[in-house]
């Protein structure tokens, strides 16, 4: 997926803008409200500890990531 920030100075464009991307197949764009990048990577942090807390995801360290990285490459290798 692809993620398009623009910043439009111009109400009448912005209009003629959301008039044109609300044709387009609804299934394929979706429409993200802007956010400051402060908020955006808070909001992202608070979900991945919120993941890790409720067991969702786990950590890693970076040695036996690669030793896990090595063991896949091999295996696809064969």
């Amino acid at each position: 997926m692809n993620t398009l920030h623009i910043k439009i100075k111009n109400e009448e464009t912005y209009q003629h803008l959301l008039w044109f991307l609300k044709k387009l197949d609804q299934e394929e764009i979706q429409f993200v409200e802007g956010k400051n990048t402060f908020s955006s990577v808070q909001e992202q942090l608070e979900n991945e500890i919120y993941a890790i807390d409720s067991g969702e995801s786990t950590l890693m360290e970076l040695d036996e990531f690669d030793k896990n990285l090595d063991h896949l490459i091999a295996d696809l290798s064969n």
